[in-house]
């Protein structure tokens, strides 16, 4: 195909490129040994117009695909679930595959698989499975690529310093995917320009029944170079959770060593209180950070007793056997883990850490005492290591929401051995957050009315002023600019809440549901009952310089009150400050690290502010009514006069 264009030059200006031609290959038919559309976009020649850099294009075949003689499978998988479990309820389906293959899969060295991947040209840390196509027989052809980064979020067709094309079938009777592979090689200067090479690579992936502390994923694969002989592969496990639950058990393989240190950690002394039991998920998963080196990380359980957690609650897996109606009775309950944070395991190494655990959750005493694996390299694993945690009890006002400590289990000598970590967990339970909710709620209606009601006195006083305007020179100055700059406050402060609406996400709880149209409602009266307030004193303002006869006398009794009251204002504001950072300096600082803690209000705090108000409104009842200088000392306190009843005399 030949064509013109036009595009923009450097500093923007539109300029005409020259005539361009594009060139694309169709492979016919596409097969495992040509699986690409190749092309290229490039100038013509001279001529009029702007040249531009050659573009190399690249696609993975879509239609006509012609696959060969089937793949073998020598290797039987583990401990796999029906093909009606793992599909939900139907039989195999080709989008049913690729949503258990999209997670990336980390790879696993050992047992041999060093080898395999010195001969198979492979030492990245992850795999991803994409470009996943089926046919109506069961045929299935895939791009694999490697990588070294966790996180890759391009789950399409992916250029990448290695990668693999593999066709196959589904093996309905073992319910795994069996493939054979070849090499992606370069076959020129870009990245795009690939081509197929060596073969001789076997695939499978299957997906496993049985869960435990070192295999917890919902697929499982293996690479192996079909030249060798044995066992020898690179496995891989998924690093995602994904998929249905069906079938799918826990088999605990630590909790007997894990129940030995929770009896000599004394962890099964009785405590106080009542403590989150396995009906509840939220209570049990909690934020936490590291107290020593810094560093913070999540903690969230994958099992309780025979339940699966599915990220917000716990399910059962198998209907047909109800163990959990004997687990409610009892205190030990058998749990496992996921933990991930970011931290330390000495001066010297910063890093970011996975581990798995299993052990005991004590319902009646809230502990928590677990045996930890983490992997030290990609062949070997670090499973010395205990965790203990203390969860608060639902009823505790304490701000930590689970102490607990990080311990190795080797000897100070042993290079896997590290200071032991202790962790913070500062939260509320789902039923404090609730209640806090309504609280809120309550709170922000209150706020609510007050607020609509001050709208409207003000709203009268100014009608009132308006047919006895006499009443002006008489209304007090200090107290008009106290109530404005009392709604002016709240205002400067969520300046930015009252024109850009916040999108935080938040757990859904029930209540709570008028807390932020009160907020939003409460700011709009605030707005106008802060211009009501404003135009009062400025009318006040007006009527008092206008006065000739007792202006002088009522600015000194307005610099009077000022002379009393300011200093107090000052005083009480410091105080208030000083107070404050000194109590939230700890918050501030553990915020910055994790954004742990919740925000909670000191004693100075529920104490000094009601206080303040009853006496500000005090000092104002008494203004109002002994006149503005009545707290003054009686030696310059000047006599009030008054009106008095004066009896008639009848002639």
């Amino acid at each position: 195909m030949v064509g013109s264009g036009s595009g923009r030059a450097a500093d923007g200006r539109p300029v005409a490129l020259l005539a361009a031609v594009l060139r694309l290959r169709f492979p016919r038919p596409a097969n495992l040994s040509s699986p690409f559309v190749t092309g290229r976009l490039e100038s013509t020649g001279p001529g009029p117009g702007v040249a531009f850099e050659p573009v190399s294009l690249l696609a993975y075949a879509e239609e006509g695909y012609a696959y060969a003689e089937s793949a073998s499978c020598p290797r039987p998988p583990a401990d796999g679930r029906d093909v009606r479990q793992l599909f939900g309820g139907r039989n195999f389906t080709c989008p049913g595959l690729r949503t258990l293959l999209k997670p990336g899969f980390r790879l696993d060295y050992g047992n041999g698989g060093e080898s395999a991947a010195s001969s198979l040209g492979i030492n990245q840390t992850h795999m991803f499975v994409n470009r996943v196509h089926c046919a109506a027989d069961g045929a299935v052809r895939v791009y694999v690529a490697f990588s070294n980064m966790s996180d890759y979020s391009r789950y399409y067709f992916m250029v990448t310093e290695k990668a693999i094309v593999a066709e196959g079938f589904w093996d309905h009777n073992s319910n795994r995917l069996c493939l054979k592979g070849c090499h992606v090689v370069n076959s020129g200067s870009s990245r795009a320009e690939l081509a197929v090479g060596e073969c001789g690579i076997g695939m499978t992936f299957w997906f496993p029944g049985v869960w435990s502390i070192q295999e917890r994923s919902f697929s499982a694969g293996l690479v192996w170079n079909t030249s060798l002989k044995g066992d020898q592969g690179i496995a891989g496990y998924s690093t995602a959770v994904r998929g249905n639950f069906g079938g799918l058990k826990y088999n605990y393989t630590k909790v007997e060593e894990a129940t030995k240190y929770y009896k000599q950690y004394g962890l099964n002394k009785k405590r106080k209180g009542k403590f989150p039991d396995r009906n509840s998920y939220l209570d049990l998963a909690f934020r936490f950070n590291l107290q020593k080196w810094g560093g913070s990380g999540y903690a969230s359980p994958i099992t309780i007793g025979s339940m699966l957690s599915d990220g917000s609650s716990f399910v059962l897996t198998d209907l047909s056997t109800r163990p959990a109606v004997l687990e409610t009775k009892q205190r030990l309950l058998n749990v496992s883990y996921n933990i991930r944070y970011v931290g330390r395991w000495s001066l010297a190494t910063f890093q970011r850490q996975q581990i798995s655990a299993e052990g005991v959750y004590d319902t009646e005493t809230g502990s928590l005492c677990l045996i930890a694996c983490r992997r030290v390299n990609v062949s070997s694993s670090d499973c010395k290591i205990l965790i203990t945690a203390h969860f608060a009890s639902l009823d505790a006002k304490a701000a930590k929401h689970v102490q607990g400590k990080i311990i190795s289990l080797r000897g100070k000598t042993d290079p896997l051995f590290f200071e032991t970590l202790g962790i913070d967990s500062y939260g509320m339970y789902i039923g404090q957050v609730e209640e806090s909710i309504w609280r809120m709620d309550l709170e922000s209606t209150m706020a609510l009315i007050s607020m609509t009601l001050s709208c409207a006195f003000i709203a009268v006083q100014l009608f009132h002023v308006k047919k006895v305007p006499e009443a002006l020179p008489a209304m007090s100055i200090t107290m008009l600019v106290v109530l404005v700059l009392g709604y002016m406050t709240p205002l400067v402060l969520n300046f930015e809440a009252l024109f850009k609406h916040s999108n935080k996400q938040t757990v859904p709880f029930s209540g709570g549901g008028w807390l932020e149209v009160n907020e939003v409602m409460v700011r709009i009266i605030t707005m106008a009952t802060f211009l009501l307030q404003l135009r009062l004193l400025q009318l006040a303002w007006s009527a008092r310089s206008s006065v000739d006869g007792s202006k002088h006398e009522a600015w000194a009794a307005e610099r009077k009150v000022l002379w009393v009251c300011l200093p107090l204002y000052i005083i009480g504001g410091v105080v208030t400050a000083v107070v404050h950072m000194r109590t939230n300096h700890s918050r501030r600082m553990l915020r910055q690290i994790a954004r742990l803690m919740p925000s909670r209000h000191t004693f100075w705090e529920d104490i000094v502010i009601p206080c303040g108000v009853v006496l500000l409104a005090t000092l104002l009842f008494f203004q109002q009514w002994l006149g503005g200088a009545f707290f003054l000392c009686s030696k310059r306190r000047k006599p009030s006069s008054e009106y008095e009843m004066v009896s008639t005399v009848s002639s």
